[in-house]
Parts: structure tokens; C-alpha cells; sequence
């Protein structure tokens, strides 16, 4: 959607609103756009680029899904946007980013960079202060504490900085709150928006060229009979909505931020979605766009396993024969 010249402007635009007080983080993105053909016979497949997303980039939280209003989306998620397990809730904002090292040496000093960076350490105490007066308005008073602060993870493409606050809902009529009030009170995920949260998303409306769509959303369950949820945030991903692909991408923006390191970020963030559609390294430089490059040789079947449950009643597999047409399919 932006060019580099464009996505650099928008980021002055975000300090300035900033340096008049209107908000002190804001969660700047653009998006990715490409056509799924090559001009020819060839088609990306989502299945075939949701796999080679989780070759290039296993995370924690991975999704893959259709919605009729939205179409196929490939999700390679590393943050926890909500978990709810017995009463306890959990979220784990993720606020800075370092590419991994070309060798070990540089990468052990990338995370030391990440580690020590006063603007990612700022960033992310923007985040963790604005989660835990989310966390504030749906658990118990004195419950919200933050057991991990500022923790660097590290996964095949990248570094983070991640921080864990955690609270307790309060008990009522014998039960612990529901989930889905507790998603709704916290939703959407502080580390998109940038705070404070309702003028930042605001300020975002003015400035992004488009609706985000389910990019920054959040992916997950919630499991009635026991209370419990787990979502996601919808972060490298690709959605895949008839003639076009997206992926979307961005960053925090503060007052310190530099424009060109910030461009840089996006950049980072967007290559694994990239290498799943293309199964190459792709190169962005002044243009945020690519020209999807297909490989019709290469089958997502050869790495597809299948995991198949089934219920085990008195020693007998109900649905045998049903189970066993499955795999014969």
C-alpha cells in the first residue's frame, strides 16, 4: 500500500502526533499486496504456502483456516494475544524485533542489541503499562503483576522482546468471569494500537490507506465447559481473498523511532510470509509490492501429515470403519 517515501512520511506524521501530546506509541502497519497468478497457468496455493510459512517461520501460534467473507488465511503467529485457564489470564505483548545473525557472533550481538535498545525497552513498557490497565478493568483488584518483563525470544527469523502480564478474574456466582468478557474488555491487542488506545486507533484510521481486515485481529478458542481460551495475534500472515494476497506489517512508533530503521523492521517481518509464496529470498527496497514468483513442482503434500482422533469406548474405536475410509481417501 506505501511506498518506502510514503511509510517514512507516515512515521513523521505519528511523531508529531506524539510531540502534541495525543498519544506517546503508536502501532504503525501497510500491507503487502500481490496477485496469487504469474501471468500464466500457475496459482499459489494456501495450503502449500501455510506449510513452507511453518518451515520458514514455526511459531507458537499457527493457524490455518477459510471464512467465507475473508478467504484462506495462513497464520505463523509468535504472540499471545489472551490466554483464560482456570480463572488466570495471561498476555504476552511483543514490542522490538532484530533479524537473526548472519553467524553466531553476530547474532549473540543482535540480541544483546535488542536487549539493551532504550527504544525497544520503551516500546515495550508502553505496551506492558497499557495491557496491565486493560488486565485492570476485568480482574481482581491487586491481581494484575507481570512475572516476565522484557524477556528476548528468539525463533528461525528473528528476535523479540516480550514481555508476560498476568491477572486473575474475579469469581462470580461461584464461577470465574467469562472468557468472552474478558476478550472483549481487552480487545484489540494493545502492541497494535499503541497508546493511549482509543485515540491512538484513531490517529491510525487517519494515517493507514485501508482497513486492516483481520491482520492485528486475534486468532484462538474458547471452550465453554471449562472456561478456557487462547488467542493469537494475527501477525505474520497471509490471507489469501480471491485475486489478491495480503500481508500485512508494521511496527511501534515513538518519539525516538528512526525512520529508516522502522522501514527496515517492516521489511523483516514481511520475509517469511514472502519466502512462502515464492520459495525464494525476495528483495524490497522502495516499493512496498512483490511479483509473486510460483514453483508448480514443488507439492505441499510431501510435508502434509495427517492427525486423525478418534474415541475409544469399552475397548472398542467407535467409527472404525468411517475412520478407516478416511485414510483410504
Amino acid at each position: 500500500r506505501d511506498t518506502r517515501g510514503c511509510y517514512m512520511d507516515k512515521i513523521e506524521a505519528c511523531q508529531q502526533a506524539i510531540a502534541f501530546g495525543d498519544s506517546y506509541e503508536l502501532c504503525l502497519t501497510t500491507q503487502i499486496t500481490t496477485s496469487p497468478h504469474d501471468g500464466g497457468d500457475n496459482t499459489v496455493c494456501p495450503l502449500c504456502a501455510f506449510i513452507r510459512l511453518r518451515q520458514r517461520n514455526p511459531t507458537n501460534y499457527s493457524a490455518f483456516m477459510y471464512l467465507p467473507t475473508i478467504g484462506y488465511v495462513a497464520c505463523g503467529s509468535p504472540e499471545r494475544f489472551c490466554k483464560v485457564a482456570e480463572g488466570c489470564v495471561e498476555m504476552k505483548p511483543i514490542k522490538g524485533t532484530r533479524p537473526r545473525g548472519q553467524d553466531p557472533a553476530e547474532d549473540e550481538s543482535l540480541v544483546a542489541d535488542l536487549a539493551t535498545s532504550p527504544k525497544d525497552f520503551a516500546e515495550n513498557l508502553m505496551v506492558v503499562d497499557l495491557v496491565r490497565n486493560d488486565l485492570n478493568t476485568v480482574c481482581e483488584t491487586g491481581s494484575v503483576h507481570c512475572p516476565k518483563l522484557m524477556k528476548v525470544e528468539s525463533y528461525q527469523n528473528y528476535h523479540q522482546l516480550v514481555s508476560t502480564v498476568c491477572g486473575r478474574l474475579p469469581i462470580e456466582e461461584g464461577y470465574h468471569a467469562s472468557p468472552v468478557a474478558a476478550l472483549k474488555a481487552l480487545f484489540p491487542a494493545g502492541s497494535m494500537t499503541g497508546a493511549p488506545k482509543v485515540r491512538a486507533c484513531q490517529i491510525l484510521d487517519s494515517l493507514e490507506s485501508g482497513p486492516r481486515g483481520i491482520y492485528s485481529g486475534a486468532i484462538g478458542y474458547v471452550a465453554p465447559l471449562n472456561g478456557s481460551a487462547d488467542f493469537a495475534v494475527v501477525i505474520r500472515t497471509i490471507v489469501f481473498n480471491g485475486s489478491t494476497i495480503t500481508t500485512g506489517c508494521g511496527g511501534a512508533i515513538v518519539a525516538g523511532s528512526n525512520t529508516k530503521d522502522e522501514w527496515d523492521e517492516v521489511l523483516v517481518k514481511a520475509r517469511p510470509q514472502l519466502w512462502s509464496l515464492t520459495g525464494h529470498h525476495v528483495m524490497l527496497t522502495t516499493e512496498v509490492g512483490v511479483k509473486t514468483v510460483i514453483h508448480p513442482k514443488v507439492s505441499c503434500m510431501t510435508h502434509l501429515r495427517l492427525f486423525e482422533t478418534m474415541l475409544l469406548k469399552c475397548g472398542t474405536i467407535e467409527f472404525l470403519d468411517y475412520h478407516a475410509q478416511r485414510f483410504a481417501a
